[in-house]
């Protein structure tokens, strides 16, 4: 039986995205401009390289795509749901712990905690996976359109927004044009290294659009800010595929320890997305740490020390169906 082999500048920009969204949870954000450059595209990126991993025409019928997405996605959430519970009630916080906050997060979908992409990634994958069935390329784009901006006017107009549902119609845009643009992408990787580079620097460039916008978006609760985070967010998203592409052919023996770490962070990002947030905290609450710095580090420790054990000892939890060969970056 043959596996299929993972596309390396893939983990490589899911490893470089999920760094920056942990450091965006602690503090980049309020780094001058770059902050704010990171902020525009960061989620965005992980439903644009969803939609390039996506593969529709394998599933005749709706049942076993599910079925996968039970494994891998569904049953995750929700161990790794109860476990973020146990540790927002050890915080001892009345801001999170208290029985009325608890039953806020059920009814919101996580508010502010980074789980809250895992429902709004399943609720998309499972509307392109129809909008796939029932329209041609040209109908695909139209659809995409139009739930984005019917996503917008939920904005606008300030619907109820549980578990960021209204979300879902705008980043199933940003995963339909990554499953869209699979192709361009892919021949893209396969070019040169200066025509990579050049691309690379062209989308970078262009992503800094996001300035002509009044306000930064809060994905979570599906402000998008303006019109010009859209063009932003989608040439962010291509920036760090191509930035992926480049760092992915560097032979220097430092970088490669680096890319190495970073693919490991890539192929493990759900854990990372997971639980972050709430390692954090606690080793905020601990009071031993006399700086940041030596407290983020304690972070990377403890979620590699976990990574490494689901992923070596207990792979069904993240649905995987054999332990990996033992890896620490």
């Amino acid at each position: 039986m043959t596996t299929k082999k993972r596309i390396q500048w893939i983990d490589i920009a899911k490893g470089i995205s999920i760094i920056l969204v942990v450091y965006g949870h602690s503090g980049l954000n309020n780094v001058p401009i770059i902050g704010s450059w990171l902020h525009a595209y960061r989620m965005p990126f992980f439903f644009f390289v969803s939609g390039l991993l996506f593969s529709g025409a394998k599933y005749d019928t709706i049942v076993p795509f599910l079925r996968k997405r039970v494994k891998t996605l569904y049953r995750p959430y929700f161990l790794f749901s109860a476990v973020l519970m146990l540790g927002i009630w050890l915080l001892n916080d009345p801001r999170f712990s208290t029985r009325e906050h608890m039953l806020q997060y059920i009814k919101t979908g996580w508010e502010g905690w980074a789980l809250w992409f895992i429902p709004v990634l399943s609720l998309t994958e499972i509307l392109f996976y129809y909008v796939t069935k029932i329209c041609n390329r040209g109908g695909e784009i139209a659809v995409l359109f139009t739930l984005a901006i019917i996503g917008r006017l939920a904005y606008i107009y300030s619907l109820p927004n549980p578990y960021n549902l209204w979300f879902v119609l705008t980043a199933v845009m940003f995963y339909g044009f990554g499953s869209l643009s699979k192709n361009v992408v892919i021949n893209l990787s396969k070019q040169n290294l200066f025509k990579v580079m050049a691309a690379s620097c062209l989308f970078l460039t262009a992503s800094f659009i996001y300035l002509m916008s009044p306000d930064l978006p809060e994905f979570a609760v599906n402000n998008m800010a303006s019109i010009w985070i859209y063009p932003a967010a989608f040439c962010g998203a291509l920036f760090m595929c191509t930035f992926a592409m480049v760092l992915e052919r560097i032979t220097n023996n430092i970088v490669i320890a680096v890319k190495s770490f970073i693919i490991y962070i890539g192929k493990n990002s759900y854990i990372v997305l997971a639980f972050h947030q709430i390692i954090l905290q606690l080793l905020g609450k601990t009071g031993i740490f006399p700086n940041g710095v030596l407290q983020r580090i304690a972070m990377w420790l403890i979620l590699g020390v976990l990574i490494y054990m689901i992923v070596n000892y207990y792979p069904a939890i993240i649905g995987r169906a054999k332990p990996a060969k033992a890896e620490i970056a």
